[in-house]
Protein backbone atom coordinates (compact mmCIF):
# COMPACT_ATOMS: atom_id res chain seq x y z
CA UNK A 1 0.00 0.00 0.00
CA UNK A 2 1.47 3.34 -0.99
CA UNK A 3 2.04 5.89 1.71
CA UNK A 4 -0.34 8.84 1.74
CA UNK A 5 1.37 12.19 1.96
CA UNK A 6 0.75 15.89 1.81
CA UNK A 7 -0.29 17.05 -1.62
CA UNK A 8 -1.20 20.65 -2.37
CA UNK A 9 -3.84 20.31 0.31
CA UNK A 10 -1.68 18.35 2.75
CA UNK A 11 1.72 20.02 2.44
CA UNK A 12 1.03 23.46 3.88
CA UNK A 13 3.95 25.91 3.97
CA UNK A 14 3.52 29.09 5.95
CA UNK A 15 5.46 32.17 6.97
CA UNK A 16 5.34 31.16 10.65
CA UNK A 17 4.54 28.01 12.59
CA UNK A 18 3.46 29.95 15.68
CA UNK A 19 3.97 29.11 19.35
CA UNK A 20 7.56 29.11 20.69
CA UNK A 21 9.02 28.19 17.29
CA UNK A 22 8.37 31.62 15.80
CA UNK A 23 11.47 33.71 15.35
CA UNK A 24 9.42 36.85 15.83
CA UNK A 25 5.96 37.60 17.11
CA UNK A 26 3.27 39.40 15.21
CA UNK A 27 1.74 42.07 17.41
CA UNK A 28 0.23 44.74 15.15
CA UNK A 29 -2.46 46.96 16.59
CA UNK A 30 -5.51 47.58 14.48
CA UNK A 31 -7.55 50.74 14.87
CA UNK A 32 -9.49 50.78 18.13
CA UNK A 33 -13.14 49.93 17.63
CA UNK A 34 -16.24 49.06 19.57
CA UNK A 35 -17.95 45.70 19.22
CA UNK A 36 -21.10 46.19 21.26
CA UNK A 37 -23.84 43.71 20.43
CA UNK A 38 -27.08 45.33 19.31
CA UNK A 39 -30.53 44.11 20.28
CA UNK A 40 -31.25 42.95 16.71
CA UNK A 41 -28.00 40.99 16.57
CA UNK A 42 -28.64 39.41 19.96
CA UNK A 43 -32.06 38.21 18.77
CA UNK A 44 -30.52 36.73 15.62
CA UNK A 45 -27.86 34.89 17.60
CA UNK A 46 -30.11 33.70 20.41
CA UNK A 47 -31.54 30.76 18.49
CA UNK A 48 -28.57 30.18 16.22
CA UNK A 49 -25.44 29.21 18.18
CA UNK A 50 -22.16 28.90 16.30
CA UNK A 51 -18.96 26.93 16.68
CA UNK A 52 -15.77 28.99 16.36
CA UNK A 53 -12.52 27.03 15.88
CA UNK A 54 -9.60 29.45 16.07
CA UNK A 55 -5.87 29.26 15.76
CA UNK A 56 -4.05 30.92 18.66
CA UNK A 57 -0.78 32.71 17.87
CA UNK A 58 -1.27 35.47 15.34
CA UNK A 59 -5.03 34.90 15.25
CA UNK A 60 -6.62 34.89 18.71
CA UNK A 61 -3.53 36.10 20.58
CA UNK A 62 -0.75 38.55 19.78
CA UNK A 63 -2.22 41.92 20.70
CA UNK A 64 -3.76 41.75 24.18
CA UNK A 65 -6.26 44.55 23.58
CA UNK A 66 -7.58 42.75 20.51
CA UNK A 67 -7.90 39.50 22.48
CA UNK A 68 -9.71 41.31 25.28
CA UNK A 69 -12.14 42.85 22.80
CA UNK A 70 -12.96 39.37 21.54
CA UNK A 71 -13.53 38.18 25.11
CA UNK A 72 -15.91 41.08 25.74
CA UNK A 73 -17.73 40.32 22.48
CA UNK A 74 -17.96 36.60 23.27
CA UNK A 75 -19.12 37.04 26.85
CA UNK A 76 -21.80 39.53 25.78
CA UNK A 77 -23.06 37.00 23.24
CA UNK A 78 -23.04 34.24 25.85
CA UNK A 79 -24.64 36.41 28.51
CA UNK A 80 -27.55 37.10 26.18
CA UNK A 81 -28.46 33.41 26.24
CA UNK A 82 -26.96 32.23 29.52
CA UNK A 83 -30.33 31.24 30.95
CA UNK A 84 -30.98 28.75 28.17
CA UNK A 85 -29.85 25.15 27.95
CA UNK A 86 -26.25 24.29 27.07
CA UNK A 87 -27.11 23.27 23.51
CA UNK A 88 -28.29 26.82 22.78
CA UNK A 89 -24.87 28.32 23.50
CA UNK A 90 -22.12 29.05 21.03
CA UNK A 91 -18.86 27.19 21.58
CA UNK A 92 -15.23 28.22 21.21
CA UNK A 93 -12.42 25.76 20.39
CA UNK A 94 -8.72 26.56 19.99
CA UNK A 95 -6.70 24.67 17.36
CA UNK A 96 -2.98 25.22 17.84
CA UNK A 97 0.45 23.84 17.09
CA UNK A 98 1.25 24.25 20.77
CA UNK A 99 1.48 21.33 23.17
CA UNK A 100 -0.90 21.18 26.14
CA UNK A 101 1.90 22.36 28.43
CA UNK A 102 2.61 25.33 26.17
CA UNK A 103 -1.09 26.19 26.04
CA UNK A 104 -1.32 26.07 29.82
CA UNK A 105 1.60 28.50 30.05
CA UNK A 106 -0.10 30.83 27.56
CA UNK A 107 -3.37 30.71 29.51
CA UNK A 108 -1.55 31.52 32.75
CA UNK A 109 0.10 34.49 31.03
CA UNK A 110 -2.97 35.83 29.24
CA UNK A 111 -5.85 34.42 31.26
CA UNK A 112 -7.05 37.94 32.01
CA UNK A 113 -7.79 38.57 28.31
CA UNK A 114 -8.43 35.10 26.82
CA UNK A 115 -11.65 33.11 26.73
CA UNK A 116 -11.29 29.58 28.08
CA UNK A 117 -12.35 27.22 25.28
CA UNK A 118 -14.92 24.45 25.41
CA UNK A 119 -12.42 22.07 23.79
CA UNK A 120 -8.78 22.26 22.77
CA UNK A 121 -6.97 20.86 19.72
CA UNK A 122 -3.19 20.73 20.21
CA UNK A 123 -0.02 19.66 18.43
CA UNK A 124 -1.23 20.12 14.83
CA UNK A 125 -4.41 18.10 15.37
CA UNK A 126 -2.81 15.13 17.13
CA UNK A 127 -4.34 15.85 20.55
CA UNK A 128 -7.92 16.74 21.46
CA UNK A 129 -8.95 17.76 24.97
CA UNK A 130 -12.25 18.56 26.67
CA UNK A 131 -12.50 21.06 29.50
CA UNK A 132 -13.17 19.32 32.79
CA UNK A 133 -13.74 20.55 36.33
CA UNK A 134 -11.77 23.77 36.78
CA UNK A 135 -11.49 23.06 40.51
CA UNK A 136 -9.47 19.92 39.85
CA UNK A 137 -5.73 19.93 39.19
CA UNK A 138 -6.16 18.43 35.70
CA UNK A 139 -8.91 20.36 33.95
CA UNK A 140 -8.04 19.24 30.39
CA UNK A 141 -9.14 15.68 29.65
CA UNK A 142 -7.64 13.92 26.62
CA UNK A 143 -10.18 12.45 24.19
CA UNK A 144 -9.19 8.80 24.01
CA UNK A 145 -11.54 8.12 21.08
CA UNK A 146 -9.64 10.63 18.95
CA UNK A 147 -6.24 9.33 20.04
CA UNK A 148 -7.18 5.76 19.06
CA UNK A 149 -8.10 6.81 15.53
CA UNK A 150 -4.55 8.09 14.96
CA UNK A 151 -3.00 4.63 15.20
CA UNK A 152 -4.38 3.56 11.79
CA UNK A 153 -1.49 3.22 9.32
CA UNK A 154 0.93 4.88 11.75
CA UNK A 155 4.17 3.60 13.32
CA UNK A 156 6.07 6.06 15.50
CA UNK A 157 9.33 4.09 15.47
CA UNK A 158 9.38 3.86 11.67
CA UNK A 159 8.59 7.55 11.27
CA UNK A 160 11.39 8.49 13.67
CA UNK A 161 13.79 6.23 11.78
CA UNK A 162 12.76 7.81 8.48
CA UNK A 163 13.31 11.32 9.88
CA UNK A 164 16.70 10.28 11.24
CA UNK A 165 17.73 8.98 7.80
CA UNK A 166 16.58 12.19 6.12
CA UNK A 167 18.46 14.29 8.70
CA UNK A 168 21.62 12.28 8.08
CA UNK A 169 21.41 12.92 4.34
CA UNK A 170 20.83 16.66 4.84
CA UNK A 171 23.59 16.96 7.44
CA UNK A 172 23.16 17.77 11.11
CA UNK A 173 24.17 21.39 10.53
CA UNK A 174 21.13 21.75 8.25
CA UNK A 175 18.55 19.51 9.96
CA UNK A 176 17.72 18.19 13.41
CA UNK A 177 14.93 16.85 15.61
CA UNK A 178 13.08 19.41 17.70
CA UNK A 179 13.12 18.96 21.52
CA UNK A 180 11.17 16.04 22.97
CA UNK A 181 8.53 18.30 24.51
CA UNK A 182 7.44 19.17 20.94
CA UNK A 183 7.04 15.49 19.99
CA UNK A 184 4.29 13.03 20.83
CA UNK A 185 3.27 9.51 19.89
CA UNK A 186 1.60 10.71 16.67
CA UNK A 187 3.77 13.72 15.75
CA UNK A 188 7.48 13.87 14.96
CA UNK A 189 8.87 17.36 14.38
CA UNK A 190 12.16 18.37 12.75
CA UNK A 191 13.76 21.71 11.88
CA UNK A 192 15.51 22.28 8.56
CA UNK A 193 17.17 25.03 6.61
CA UNK A 194 14.91 26.26 3.82
CA UNK A 195 17.07 24.81 1.06
CA UNK A 196 16.97 21.31 2.59
CA UNK A 197 13.21 20.92 2.98
CA UNK A 198 12.64 19.41 -0.47
CA UNK A 199 15.38 16.80 -0.04
CA UNK A 200 14.23 15.94 3.48
CA UNK A 201 10.59 15.47 2.48
CA UNK A 202 11.43 13.42 -0.63
CA UNK A 203 13.69 11.12 1.41
CA UNK A 204 11.12 10.70 4.16
CA UNK A 205 8.32 10.00 1.68
CA UNK A 206 10.32 7.25 -0.05
CA UNK A 207 11.28 5.66 3.27
CA UNK A 208 7.74 5.58 4.63
CA UNK A 209 6.34 4.24 1.37
CA UNK A 210 8.85 1.38 1.49
CA UNK A 211 7.74 0.64 5.07
CA UNK A 212 4.02 0.84 4.19
CA UNK A 213 3.40 3.65 6.68
CA UNK A 214 1.06 6.54 5.87
CA UNK A 215 1.56 10.06 7.19
CA UNK A 216 0.95 13.74 6.58
CA UNK A 217 3.98 16.01 6.22
CA UNK A 218 3.34 19.67 7.05
CA UNK A 219 5.99 22.36 6.54
CA UNK A 220 5.97 25.88 7.98
CA UNK A 221 8.23 28.60 9.36
CA UNK A 222 10.31 31.67 8.53
CA UNK A 223 13.74 33.13 9.11
CA UNK A 224 15.75 30.73 6.94
CA UNK A 225 14.52 27.64 8.81
CA UNK A 226 11.35 25.62 8.47
CA UNK A 227 9.67 23.13 10.73
CA UNK A 228 8.41 19.83 9.34
CA UNK A 229 5.71 18.00 11.27
CA UNK A 230 5.18 14.37 10.32
CA UNK A 231 1.82 13.34 11.78
CA UNK A 232 -0.60 10.45 11.58
CA UNK A 233 -2.54 10.43 8.33
CA UNK A 234 -5.73 10.56 10.42
CA UNK A 235 -4.59 13.72 12.22
CA UNK A 236 -4.51 17.36 11.17
CA UNK A 237 -6.34 20.61 11.84
CA UNK A 238 -9.23 19.83 9.48
CA UNK A 239 -9.75 16.24 10.64
CA UNK A 240 -9.70 17.28 14.31
CA UNK A 241 -12.08 20.17 13.57
CA UNK A 242 -14.54 17.73 12.01
CA UNK A 243 -14.24 15.39 15.00
CA UNK A 244 -14.92 18.22 17.45
CA UNK A 245 -17.73 19.67 15.32
CA UNK A 246 -19.61 16.37 15.31
CA UNK A 247 -18.93 15.79 19.00
CA UNK A 248 -20.38 19.20 19.90
CA UNK A 249 -23.29 18.80 17.47
CA UNK A 250 -22.85 21.75 15.09
CA UNK A 251 -23.83 21.87 11.42
CA UNK A 252 -21.22 22.88 8.84
CA UNK A 253 -22.99 26.16 8.06
CA UNK A 254 -22.76 27.13 11.75
CA UNK A 255 -19.06 26.26 12.04
CA UNK A 256 -16.26 28.71 11.24
CA UNK A 257 -12.47 28.23 11.31
CA UNK A 258 -10.14 31.21 11.85
CA UNK A 259 -6.44 31.45 10.99
CA UNK A 260 -3.50 33.55 9.86
CA UNK A 261 -0.92 31.20 8.32
CA UNK A 262 -0.41 28.28 5.95
CA UNK A 263 -0.45 26.01 8.99
CA UNK A 264 -4.18 26.79 9.20
CA UNK A 265 -4.88 26.18 5.50
CA UNK A 266 -6.26 22.68 5.92
CA UNK A 267 -8.98 23.62 8.42
CA UNK A 268 -9.83 26.70 6.36
CA UNK A 269 -10.15 24.50 3.25
CA UNK A 270 -12.95 22.32 4.61
CA UNK A 271 -16.67 22.63 3.92
CA UNK A 272 -17.05 24.80 7.03
CA UNK A 273 -16.93 28.60 6.85
CA UNK A 274 -13.55 30.33 7.06
CA UNK A 275 -12.09 33.60 8.37
CA UNK A 276 -8.62 34.75 7.27
CA UNK A 277 -7.60 37.59 9.58
CA UNK A 278 -6.19 40.84 8.19
CA UNK A 279 -2.63 40.18 9.37
CA UNK A 280 -2.51 36.82 7.55
CA UNK A 281 0.85 35.78 6.19
CA UNK A 282 1.63 35.83 2.50
CA UNK A 283 1.14 32.13 1.76
CA UNK A 284 -2.31 32.12 3.32
CA UNK A 285 -3.31 35.35 1.58
CA UNK A 286 -2.45 33.74 -1.76
CA UNK A 287 -4.51 30.69 -0.82
CA UNK A 288 -7.46 32.90 0.17
CA UNK A 289 -7.28 34.76 -3.13
CA UNK A 290 -7.46 31.47 -5.03
CA UNK A 291 -10.30 30.22 -2.83
CA UNK A 292 -12.32 33.38 -3.43
CA UNK A 293 -11.85 33.06 -7.19
CA UNK A 294 -13.08 29.48 -7.08
CA UNK A 295 -16.27 30.40 -5.25
CA UNK A 296 -19.32 30.48 -7.47
CA UNK A 297 -19.97 33.82 -9.10
CA UNK A 298 -23.07 35.50 -7.77
CA UNK A 299 -23.07 33.35 -4.64
CA UNK A 300 -25.15 35.03 -1.96
CA UNK A 301 -22.81 33.93 0.81
CA UNK A 302 -19.04 33.70 0.78
CA UNK A 303 -17.47 30.66 2.43
CA UNK A 304 -14.11 32.42 2.88
CA UNK A 305 -13.82 35.94 4.31
CA UNK A 306 -10.59 37.95 4.49
CA UNK A 307 -10.98 40.65 7.12
CA UNK A 308 -9.55 44.14 7.30
CA UNK A 309 -9.06 43.96 11.06
CA UNK A 310 -6.07 42.13 12.52
CA UNK A 311 -5.96 39.14 14.87
CA UNK A 312 -8.93 38.72 17.27
CA UNK A 313 -10.61 41.87 15.96
CA UNK A 314 -10.59 40.15 12.58
CA UNK A 315 -12.39 37.16 14.10
CA UNK A 316 -15.13 39.47 15.36
CA UNK A 317 -15.38 41.13 11.95
CA UNK A 318 -15.60 37.75 10.22
CA UNK A 319 -18.24 36.40 12.61
CA UNK A 320 -20.40 39.46 12.02
CA UNK A 321 -20.06 39.15 8.25
CA UNK A 322 -20.78 35.42 8.22
CA UNK A 323 -23.65 35.30 10.68
CA UNK A 324 -25.36 38.71 10.87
Amino acid sequence: MAAAFASSSHFASSCAHHHPRSSSSCCVRAHSSQFATTTTETIRRRNHPILVVSDLDGTMVGDDQSTLEFRTFWEEEENSINNEDEKSKSKLVYSTGRSLESFRALLREKGNVMVKPEMLICAVGTKVYSRGDEKKEEMWIEDEEWTRTLDVGWDEAIVRAGCAKAIELCGEESAHFRPEEEQNAHKITCALKDENVGEFVATLERYLEEKNVTAKIISSGTGGWKYVDCVSNQAGKLESLEFVRKKLGFELERTVACGDSGNDELMLSGRNLAIVVGNAQEDLVRWAERALLEEKEGSRKKRVIVTKAFEARGIIEGIREHFY
